[in-house]
């Protein structure tokens, strides 16, 4: 029963409480529709749209739909036609539109995207861009500005209404660079003012000193020091422009010019004495004025006449008023003119000497100008220069060839200078009389068939033939100071002994015997040949080299008895060895001079060169094994290693087996590590 009891309790506690909170809701809400019926009940009339604004109401748009709604209550709906229920808010009885409204027509929320004219901005409309400069952050130093070309400009507000620049920037105008100007820029100058941030301004007249405008008004200090008086405008240069006032210096005077009826502050002496017709009254004070000079005007009012008078200094007057006069071009010209009925002065005085008439100089190096009125102008472009005042004529004519030296120069194609067209061969040189290089020696001699010759004339071959003597032969193509000789004269055979490094006998893979020779006198090119050796029974050099001869190998008939010759001789696997001296034991210089002598070949004698082996190792060249290079270094080492080991057959053949016994192994590479180091004694490469 009890618990029962308890229940019941809790119910009536809870039914308590909802009353609690609906009441006050309750009164609320009535309070809100009687605020309803109330505004409702003002001047609408049919077609008048109003936002509701109650509880349940909230943010709709009622329309009158009758004559007179002033009686009626948007709670009751009599009279009130609900329109729209705005999901966004609502404001003077329509809808609100967040952004730029896509309807052609705008309100206080938004409006049309575009109109001819306008611009819808963040709900705004706003006039289109009229900025012919540049849009600028706000933030930009007021004043001044730079355009997107760099040039400088004025600020200008209002202009950047556009809907990228609306409401954070401003419009940055180009100052005009045009002789007239506007309300945004101006000429760059003209002869009393300056374009300054777009405005004209007049030129300094301040006769004091420019401070900045924060100073105190009314009283300064000058740049001296002394105390003066602050006069505006008068600081209006293209440095001092709107930033500066001028300071003018009290004076020490103690008599005031200001005074005196009859006495007047002016600008200068002549001002007082000329325009005036008075007189300069000095220990005077002119304060607070940038005119320095105070003048007394005559009783009479300047009445008496003032004949004009020329100063010495050019376009001023002594007396008179100053009048410009177009200048001749030796003199200034001006006139004074004369006061009160006064004479007029014509004035002159020369202008400094800058050129003569006709005199002519350089500009540049390829511009000359002609004096003409006391001015430098008349500017001439020189094609080939200009120098000391006179167009330079061309270096040279095209075709046109020179020696310098050894070098045969042309014309270059601007008919300006020399370029080189040949180099000549230093020992026969350039030709400077016929403008080509040497062919041949003078007076040497060229072989042309069996017993004719050309003669080096003027550094050519002669086209004239010319026999040898009776009896005598020439060698085809042989060029000395004499080709001609006897033709009973036979050279001597060449027979000789060598070895090859390493080869201790004719092993099984060593191959042919075949070999190549080169006989050549010292500084000529020799005669070649392909020949067999043969082998020489029992006969080995000191480190057990196989030796060879060769028998036979003919020299022609060019090589005389007083002949000293060099040999070389080289085979498949071998560099080409040189050898100069019988019994040869140790490299010979390639620049060293024979001393064999062709008479010492005769009557079949042998030249014993197998003490110094033929170099044995040139494997191959780079990328072609096999294929000789004439020098002995680390590509042969390389294909030696990647041969390293390996063995033949008897008649076959492994490029870097050099010793012939079918294997690569240590002999070989130690054949190639000699000649190695063995190769430069001779330079043969």
């Amino acid at each position: 029963m009890n618990k029962k009891r308890g229940i019941s309790q809790i119910v009536v506690m809870v039914i308590m409480l909802v009353l609690a909170i609906a009441l006050p809701v309750t009164t609320k809400l009535v309070q809100q529709s009687q605020e309803n019926r109330s505004k409702a009940a003002g001047s609408y009339t049919k077609g008048n749209r109003y936002c509701g604004n109650g509880i349940f109401n909230r943010n709709w748009v009622f329309e009158c739909s009758i004559l007179d709604c002033r009686a009626e209550t948007v709670a009751s709906y009599n009279g009130w036609k609900l329109i729209e229920k705005c999901s966004l808010g609502c404001h003077n009885g329509a809808c609100d539109i967040k952004g730029n409204s896509t309807t052609s027509t705008g309100s206080d929320n938004g409006c049309g995207a575009y109109t001819t004219s306008r611009y819808c901005v963040n709900g705004k409309w706003t006039g289109t861009d009229t900025c012919t400069g540049t849009c600028i952050a706000a933030t930009s130093p007021s004043g001044s500005c730079t355009t997107s070309t760099g040039a400088a400009g004025t600020i200008q507000a209002g202009l950047c209404n556009s809907l990228v620049h609306y409401n954070d920037s401003v419009c940055c105008v180009p100052n005009s660079t045009s002789s007239t100007g506007s309300g945004n820029g101006c000429g760059a100058y003209t002869n009393s003012r300056y374009c300054v941030n777009g405005k004209w301004t007049g030129t300094d007249t301040c006769a004091g000193t420019c401070i900045a405008t924060s100073s105190t008004s009314g009283s300064c200090t000058t740049s001296t020091g002394a105390a003066g008086t602050i006069q505006t405008d008068l600081c209006n240069s293209l440095v001092h422009y709107s930033g500066y006032r001028c300071c003018v210096p009290n004076s020490t005077s103690l008599i005031d010019c200001d005074s005196n009826p009859n006495r007047a502050c002016v600008g200068s002496v002549n001002t007082c004495t000329i325009g005036e017709g008075g007189k300069v009254i000095s220990g005077t004070n002119c304060t607070g004025t940038a005119n320095s000079v105070c003048c007394e005007v005559s009783s009479t009012g300047g009445s008496t006449p003032t004949n004009g008078s020329c100063s010495t200094t050019k376009n001023t007057c002594t007396a008179g008023n100053f009048v410009n006069v177009t200048d001749t071009a030796t003199q200034y010209k001006w006139n004074c003119t004369g006061l009160n009925g006064g004479t007029t002065a014509n004035c002159s005085s020369s202008k400094p000497i800058i050129c003569t008439a006709g005199a002519t100089q350089c500009l540049n190096s390829t511009t000359k100008q002609t004096c003409s009125n006391n001015v430098w102008g008349s500017n001439e472009t020189c094609a080939y220069g200009c120098s000391s005042g006179v167009c330079s004529n061309p270096t040279c004519a095209l075709g046109d060839k020179q020696c310098s030296g050894n070098i045969l120069q042309k014309c270059n194609a601007t008919r300006t200078g020399w370029e080189t067209d040949q180099t000549c061969d230093v020992t026969l040189g350039c030709n400077s009389e016929t403008k080509m290089c040497n062919v041949c020696l003078n007076s040497t001699q060229k072989c042309v068939e069996t017993n004719k010759y050309f003669i080096c004339n003027n550094g050519a071959w002669s086209t004239t033939i010319t026999d040898c003597p009776t009896g005598q032969v020439c060698t085809t193509d042989a060029v000395s100071t004499s080709v001609c000789r006897a033709t009973d004269y036979v050279a001597p055979n060449l027979n000789m002994f060598f070895a090859i490094s390493g080869v201790k006998a004719v092993n099984p893979c060593f191959g042919d015997l075949s070999f190549k020779i080169n006989v050549a006198k010292d500084g000529q090119d020799g005669i070649t040949g392909n020949v067999t050796a043969t082998i020489v029974d029992n006969k080995f050099n000191v480190n057990g080299d196989q030796v060879f001869k060769i028998s036979n190998f003919a020299l022609d008939n060019n090589y005389a008895l007083t002949d000293k010759i060099k040999i070389f001789i080289s085979g498949k696997k071998t560099l080409a060895t040189l050898y100069g001296k019988n019994s040869q034991n140790s490299g010979f210089g390639a620049l060293n001079t024979s001393q064999i002598l062709v008479s010492s070949l005769s009557d079949n004698a042998v030249l014993d060169l197998w003490a110094y082996p033929v170099l044995n190792g040139d494997v191959g060249k780079e990328g072609q094994l096999g294929t000789q290079d004439g020098v002995v270094n680390a590509v042969d080492f390389s294909y030696m290693k990647n041969q390293w080991g390996r063995t033949c057959s008897a008649g076959q053949n492994l490029e870097a087996d050099l010793n012939g016994d079918c294997r690569v192994d240590t002999f070989d590479l130690q054949i190639l590590k000699n000649a190695m180091a063995e190769q430069y004694a001779q330079k043969t490469f």
